[in-house]
């Protein structure tokens, strides 16, 4: 039997996930270092660069965006999936797929809703570092954006391999035993 075909199998895909993660990287590393520097400066020195906080604060929004993004592609958001893990299998896979429309219309509407407000701070620069606010604003695009694509992957590839249902919590804690035990 032919195995279906993954999306997350090609080359691009494993080459986007790689820029993704990097960016992510960092993203955290530089927040890291910057607040540190900053920290040693008012405190030792007794003076600060508030350019540094300004620019923290922009990348604290792409790495959460980039974070939402990621956590969809590894189905790792919360759930309070405790109910409808005890009903039969084909009524899980009905709520599984309308759950799944529900969230690709969420993620639409916010990615919709986001590219209307580009436009309407177009206009707007930050404080200190005199950049465009739009660039920080379009990370909340691009995550919601990236968001989607991941999720309508995830829930075509369930459907196809009929992996549509609910993890129940006590299958979910042996899954983390497991990957914890093997670390």
């Amino acid at each position: 039997m032919d195995k279906p075909f993954n999306l997350r199998e090609t080359k691009f895909m494993k080459w986007f996930y790689k820029l993704e993660e990097g960016v992510a990287i960092l993203t955290v590393t530089t927040i890291i270092l910057l607040t540190l520097y900053n920290v040693i400066l008012r405190f030792v020195f007794r003076r600060g660069n508030m350019w540094i906080d300004e620019f923290i604060v922009f990348l604290m929004v792409l790495m959460s965006m980039l974070g939402m993004a990621m956590g969809v592609r590894d189905k790792t958001h919360s759930a309070l999936e405790s109910l409808v893990c005890k009903l039969p299998r084909k009524v899980q896979k009905v709520i599984y797929i309308f759950d799944s429309i529900v969230v690709a219309i969420f993620l639409a509407v916010a990615c919709y809703g986001g590219y209307l407000f580009l436009d309407l701070v177009k206009i707007q620069k930050m404080v200190i570092l005199k950049w465009p606010v739009s660039i920080m604003y379009s990370f909340i695009v691009i995550g919601c954006v990236i968001a989607l694509i991941e999720h309508i992957i995830n829930t075509v590839h369930d459907i196809r391999t009929d992996e549509c249902r609910f993890i129940p919590l006590e299958e979910q804690m042996e899954m983390e035993q497991d990957f914890s035990q093997a670390v």
